[in-house]
Order: structure tokens, then C-alpha cells, then sequence
């Protein structure tokens, strides 16, 4: 889209225009906004991201809270997660699932200990996941060598990790 989105913590606005003769502000909406800077990924010309009630999506269609039809009790009450370390969640578009990946605090944590993923195609939920193996810091979509899309996790332990991947490698690889 010939769009620009800015997005406060409690506003969405776009700037529209060909030229600097006839740029224009429009307000898309108060009250909800980007309450996340680092949960913001953009797959396919939509955007999605953490909002102080849940998740969003922001495309052709609007603005839409993608977690409160099916899972918004996960999001509003403190019962699944940590709403205190909103602020804190990451995302990352999950190319072999092809899902948004929102990596949240548990209820009971102070790290980002958990994720769940919303399916583009189908607009289901899954998770929360968790790994025993580390706690994510950190998330990015990467590409080796051949341009195979890789989902690339970086953990507390300062160890990065590949996502999607049964097999692993260290030392100097």
C-alpha cells in the first residue's frame, strides 16, 4: 500500500500523498495503538502487532484485534500472562509456518518466556509454547547462505538458535 503508519502507544495515523504538495495525516485510530515497539512485523503489506489489550493486525481490511474472538480471555486477564511486560513483547513472522509469532512473559515470569502463534491462512492460535532448552531474548527473520529463510531465536544464555529445525550446530558454525 502507498501508505506510511505511525503508530503512537494509544494511536494509529497514516500518512497518505504522492508528493509534498498534497501529503495528508489521517487518524485511523485513538485509544489502541503500538504498545510494543519490538512486536511489530510486517508480512504480506499487513502489520501486526501488540496492542496494551492483545494483538492486532492493520491492513487492507483495517485495524483488527486478531486475539479477542478466539483467544482474547488469554490476553485481558493476568491468568495466561504477564500484562505488566506487554511493553516487552517481540515478533517474528515464522516463514515455514507462516505465522506471527508474539513472544509474551507468563503469568508468573519476568522474562519473555512463552509465544504464541497466530496462523495467517487460517486465523488460528496456537500455544503458549515453551522451550526447556532457553528463554528467548530475541527473534529475526534471516536468510543462509542459499536463501533459504531462516527463523533465528537468540536465548539468555547468549546462544542464537534456528527455529524449525531439529538439528543444531555449535562451535564455530
Amino acid at each position: 500500500r502507498d501508505e506510511l503508519g505511525i503508530a503512537k502507544k494509544r494511536s494509529i495515523s497514516k500518512i497518505v500523498g504522492t508528493s509534498a504538495d498534497n501529503y495528508e495525516i489521517i487518524n485511523v485510530i485513538n485509544g489502541t495503538g503500538v504498545f510494543a515497539s519490538e512486536s511489530v512485523v510486517i508480512i504480506r503489506d499487513t502489520a501486526y502487532f501488540m496492542a496494551e489489550d492483545g494483538p492486532y493486525s492493520w491492513g487492507s481490511e483495517g485495524l483488527t484485534n486478531i486475539g479477542a474472538a478466539k483467544v482474547g480471555a488469554r490476553f485481558t486477564p493476568d491468568t495466561y500472562f504477564n500484562r505488566s511486560r506487554f511493553s516487552n513483547a517481540f515478533g517474528v513472522w515464522n516463514q515455514v509456518d507462516d505465522s506471527y509469532d508474539l513472544h509474551l512473559a507468563s503469568f508468573d515470569a519476568s522474562t519473555e518466556n512463552r509465544w504464541v502463534s497466530y496462523h495467517i491462512k487460517t486465523g488460528l492460535w496456537t500455544g503458549p509454547h515453551k522451550t526447556a532448552a532457553f528463554t528467548p531474548v530475541s527473534a529475526a527473520q534471516l536468510e543462509d547462505s542459499t536463501g533459504r529463510a531462516l527463523l533465528i531465536i537468540g536465548g539468555t544464555d547468549s546462544n542464537i538458535y534456528r527455529a524449525n529445525d531439529p538439528d543444531f550446530l555449535d562451535g564455530s558454525s
